[in-house]
């Protein structure tokens, strides 16, 4: 029964899955700040930074706010202000053009409930010719209080208008850079209420989905057991509990230097696994030793020169090997004569001149 579900699933359409990129507001952790959001907002609208930019923004808003309500806001020459306070609050971000007596006033919510004085606000300013905006990302009923005083827009309604008019054509790379980036994180944010391909999949088909996770589970406990075999034959032990590696190591004698059996291209469906000679701490201070001593040595000639450094280990010399079907079927036989027949010479070298220096640094 298990296996006819596995097999109904294979057969489906799977979407492609789809990671939206990170902002530079996601790689720090400040998307969903308002008070950042607003900033950034300011600074596109600055006229002073950048008029072409600003122009963009205002004229995309503009027609937004027409759309919506049939009014033109005269706004021309203008300053943008960012949290301006009021006698019950602060206002988001503030577009004032004094010369013709007209203000935006837009309270900006992310993630935040709207509990905000919104007629305070109206009140502060007192031009006739002006709109409250609250720019949400879901669109958002307005209070009662400021009803025809304020419009909701969400932010992608605006996002998605500056694209449609086109950015300006002799932007800097630099502005083109933040711009897109900003606009990133503003889609990344709307899209995290809208189910996309690969959820709607998911709960479409959970049942079949939940069986082939664990018939993966199944694969990676099968590659696990395999590998503790591996190791009981070499008379060492296994470390690791990642879905793509284990170390094989001289556990009693506490080595620094192992073999890493990586396995994620076997899981991947590329039937590959890499067997890699890995050196740790102390021991990758001997590489260059180590090199020099077996520079001549056919074994050593027959292994990938890998070096991949990451923190206190590198990889050191590495081979890779395509399985036929009855290989993984008996996975431990084939990477026990692998180890012996391509690594055991090589390695036990490695360790004799690693002991040989170790032995020279104590006596000294």
């Amino acid at each position: 029964m298990e296996n006819d579900l596995l097999a109904d699933f294979l057969n489906l359409e799977i979407p492609s899955v789809e990671i939206p990129s990170d902002g530079f507001l996601e790689i720090i952790g400040l998307s969903h700040y308002e008070n950042i959001n607003s900033k950034i907002y300011s600074y596109f609208l600055d006229q002073e930074k950048n008029e072409n930019i600003s122009s963009l923004f205002m004229y995309s808003l503009s027609e937004i706010i027409l759309e919506k309500t049939g009014k033109n806001i005269i706004i021309d020459t203008f300053e943008v202000f960012t949290e301006v306070s009021t006698a019950e609050g602060r206002i988001d971000i503030v577009i004032e053009d004094s010369k013709n007596k007209s203000v935006i006033i837009i309270e900006n919510k992310i993630y935040h409930n709207l509990n905000n004085p919104l007629l305070d606000y109206w009140k502060h300013y007192k031009y006739k010719n002006k709109l409250g905006i609250i720019l949400t990302l879901f669109s958002q009923s307005i209070p009662v209080e400021v009803n025809k005083k304020f419009i909701n827009i969400t932010h992608i309604e605006w996002i998605n208008k500056i694209k449609k008019n086109g950015f300006p054509a002799n932007i800097e790379l630099k502005l083109y850079a933040y711009l897109n980036d900003f606009i990133q994180t503003m889609e990344n944010l709307t899209n995290t209420k809208n189910m996309n391909e690969q959820t709607k999949f998911y709960f479409q088909h959970a049942k079949k989905i939940k069986k082939a996770v664990n018939t993966f589970k199944g694969a990676v406990k099968f590659i696990s057991n395999q590998l503790d075999i591996v190791a009981s034959e070499l008379n060492l032990s296994t470390y690791g509990k990642n879905d793509s590696w284990r170390n094989i190591w001289d556990k009693e004698k506490n080595r620094q230097t192992y073999y890493t059996i990586v396995f994620n291209e076997l899981l991947n469906g590329n039937k590959k696994i890499q067997i890699i000679i890995e050196l740790q701490k102390n021991d990758r201070n001997n590489i260059p030793l180590i090199k020099e001593r077996l520079d001549k040595d056919s074994d050593y000639q027959k292994l990938y020169k890998n070096g991949y450094a990451r923190g206190n280990y590198v990889h050191f010399l590495s081979k890779s090997y395509t399985l036929k079907e009855e290989e993984i079927q008996n996975l431990s036989d084939f990477i026990v004569d692998k180890i012996i027949s391509d690594f055991d010479s090589v390695m036990s070298k490695i360790l004799n001149i690693i002991d040989a220096e170790n032995l020279k640094s104590n006596i000294n």
